[in-house]
């Protein structure tokens, strides 16, 4: 067997399996697709105690354009913000967002997401003395939109891997 035919088959393989353990479809583009990937925070500790850098890239994957795009963040932890969260188009520039609070969630507000762009949402926390920075599972609840499914994944790998799926799938 050539290398390129045992490439193919990999590649193949692999497609499978992502679409088998994520959902994802890297098979093809689907109309309504939104992608979201909490990035592990990186820390920076002082005597006082530890500050947190959190970014959260959400994408949308599909065809469509997406309307309503929210993040639902637990507001016990609106204490330990240091400034103001923002969005930025492709982490670039500056994007409005709406940020609403009640004692059940805090919602970020994107708006309209075009098919193909991302946003970054950033934010920094300060644990002060020994308390402990949330991780994303117990700071995150939920990203949503009006249409289509939204999922946990990396939107570069997505498209790296539609990419390669369509080369490889037509030899």
């Amino acid at each position: 067997m050539d290398m390129v035919k045992v490439w193919r088959h990999l590649i193949i393989a692999g497609a499978i399996g992502l679409l088998l353990t994520g959902g994802v479809s890297l098979m093809g583009v689907p109309d309504y697709e939104l992608l979201y990937a909490p990035i592990a925070p990186s820390q920076y500790c002082t005597t006082e105690g530890c500050y947190g850098f959190y970014t959260l890239e959400v994408a949308n994957s599909g065809w469509e354009p997406q309307e309503n795009i929210g993040v639902q963040l637990n507001p016990a932890f609106d204490r330990l913000l240091t400034g103001k969260i923002t969005a930025s188009n492709f982490g670039k520039v500056r994007r409005p967002i709406e940020i609403n609070s009640t004692p059940q969630v805090t919602k970020v507000e994107l708006g309209r997401l075009e098919a193909g762009k991302r946003v970054e949402i950033k934010m920094t926390m300060f644990a002060p003395g020994v308390d402990k920075l949330p991780s994303w599972e117990s700071l995150l609840f939920e990203v949503t939109a009006d249409t289509g499914p939204v999922k946990r994944g990396q939107p570069e790998l997505v498209s790296f891997g539609r990419l390669l799926f369509g080369i490889f799938s037509s030899l």
